[in-house]
This record gives C-alpha cells, structure tokens and sequence, in this order.
C-alpha cells in the first residue's frame, strides 16, 4: 500500500499526512502572546542592550547584523549590541541562521538555524513548519500556527475509552508529546475538558466524509483563534487504527501544529513508514522547540512584520490535507 496526500478544501484540519527547555525558550522575544493578539508598537526603549541566541543551542550568536531604525550593528562575542535607537522592528542575519525580522518586544532573540548537526536544513523547515509545498518555500506556504503554551486536553470518545488497547496508546502519545514539548505544553487526557484548555476531541467515524472521499486513516481538523490553534479534532477510520501509536502521535503532531516531514524516519512523515516511528525524532523535537520560541502568525522564512498587520484580524483558513491508502 501506498500513503498520499490531497488537497481538498478550505475548512480547517489535517489529515494523516517533528530541545530546549521551558525557561530558556519563554525569554526569547517570541510571545507567547494572547491568541489572536500581538504587540501594537516597540517596548525596548534607549539606551538597551539586545541578546542573539541560537534557538537550537541557546549559545550567543556572534557576528550577527542587526539593523535598528536604519543603523547597522554587529554582535559581539556574547551576541549582544547596544542600541540608541528605538523602533518596531528588527533586522538580523547571521552566518547558518534564517534571516529574521522580529518585533521588538524584548531584549532577547533567538535566531533559527537553516542548517545545523540535528538535522534542520531550509527544506525541513519549509515544509513542516511552514506547510511548503515549492522548493526554498517560493511558494510562501502558510502561516506557522501551533497551539499555545499550557494545557492541552485530549478527549478521547466513549468507543475509544472502551478499548483499552486504544486507549493505551492514547495515553502514551499525550506522555510523548508532553515530553517532547519539555512540559511547555501539557497534553493530558481529560473527560471532561479543563476549563481554559485547548480541547482536542479523538474520535473514530469511517464514515467521515474526508476518510470516505479519500481512504484516510484519519483526519485532524484545526480551529483557530487569530494565528493560533485553539481546538482539534481528530478522526480515525476505525478502532483498530486507534491502538497504533504511531498514527496517533502523528495526529497529536498536527493537533500541535506540524505539517508534514519530508524526511523518511520522522513520525510526521506521510507514507506508510511512519508505523516504524513510535517518536518524534530528535530533529522534529528541535523544530517543536523552536515553533515554541515564535509566535503564531510568524511567516518563512522567519519574518513576524505580518503580525502587526493581523493584529484584531478574524481566524485564519486552513486547507484539509488527506492521506490515503491505495
């Protein structure tokens, strides 16, 4: 059998189609901001003293230019400058980094790596974050959106707290996602959902109209709040799909945020090899990391202008990806 993937709509969803900690990601000058709201101006006021980091290593970046009102500085060994000026936006580029243009909104930044010893390359990026479907993203893709930090609740139906093999395998893809977003966003199952929670309902339905129209063995649907995911629902064909682990962390990866990996081993890759994944590699875990240190909204290659833009704008379409077998 072969697995596919369709574009077939405009409602918001996936269909089955991957680090830093807490502390060290939350002081980059990333958000996470309110969904649907984003800084309306510059807070950094002169004299004041910004930090470039690696998003992956947390090390100071050196050599970095960083353009401010029009003046160029660069880095030094500690990745930092000093600025008298006082604007809205921030230019940088540096040596095996995307270029970013950030809001300045605080006095730390990190920067993404366009190549780097985990794995990440500007393809890898392109396509699961950014949902690229033209090489170097010359198509711009989409939008990254993920879900915010906190909780995540995961409601699986009455069919699948029946089965307990099901149900077992739900219970270990929400300790594997938990784990793999260092506790920044704790999935947990709950029935019914906490208060305040992004709600991710699991479901089984073979008549679903995406499963029967493209053979999915499963669709995730997303809602949005502004830029942000704030509720998913995931669909199975059937039961016994439920019990595999895999398919299951897959989905949870789209209920999070992620496309699909170009990358054969990758439990977000979209053919029938991700049943040999039982988690997220080690590169997927450093882009999830990194998806965490910017805001939903933020455009490839690592560009957040469009934020002030969207500012107040109303939820954001979404295309339905199927994955089928043949």
């Amino acid at each position: 059998m072969r697995r596919f993937c369709i574009l077939i709509g405009l409602l918001a969803g996936v269909a089955c189609r991957g680090a830093l900690s807490a502390t060290d990601a939350s002081s980059s000058a990333v958000g996470p901001w309110p969904p649907g709201s984003t800084p309306s101006g510059p807070s950094i006021t002169s004299p004041s003293v910004l930090t470039f980091v690696s998003g992956e290593s947390l090390e100071p970046v050196a050599s970095a230019r960083v353009t401010i009102g029009g003046r160029s500085y660069v880095t030094d060994g500690g990745g930092r400058v000093a600025t008298d000026r006082t604007a809205t936006l921030v230019d940088v580029q540096a040596s095996g980094f995307f270029d970013r243009r950030a809001l300045l909104s605080a006095d730390r930044f990190s920067l993404w790596p366009n190549a780097s010893p985990s794995g990440l390359d500007v393809e890898y990026t392109a396509r699961l974050v950014y949902n690229c479907t033209a090489a170097g993203c010359a198509d711009g893709g989409e939008p990254l959106g993920r879900v915010p930090q906190g909780m995540v609740s995961v409601r699986p139906s009455r069919e699948l707290r029946d089965d307990p093999d099901a149900l077992a395998a739900l219970e270990e893809g929400v300790q594997l996602w938990t784990a793999a977003t260092r506790g920044e966003v704790a999935f947990a199952r709950s029935i019914p959902s906490a208060p305040g929670t992004v709600e991710v309902t699991v479901d089984v339905d073979p008549a679903d109209p995406v499963i029967v129209s493209r053979g999915a063995a499963g669709v995730t649907r997303r809602d949005y709040a502004g830029a942000a995911i704030s509720r998913a629902r995931i669909t199975l064909r059937s039961v016994s799909l439920a019990r595999r682990l895999p398919l299951l962390v897959h989905e949870l990866g789209h209920a999070f945020g992620l496309a699909h990996s170009p990358r054969l081993g990758d439990v977000m890759w979209n053919g029938p090899e991700l049943y040999d994944s039982i988690d997220l590699s080690a590169s997927e875990k450093v882009v999830v990391a990194l998806m965490l240190q910017r805001a939903s909204g933020n455009r490839f290659p690592d560009n957040e202008d469009h934020l002030l833009a969207a500012r107040g704008s109303s939820a954001r379409p979404t295309a339905v990806v199927s994955c089928f077998e043949r």
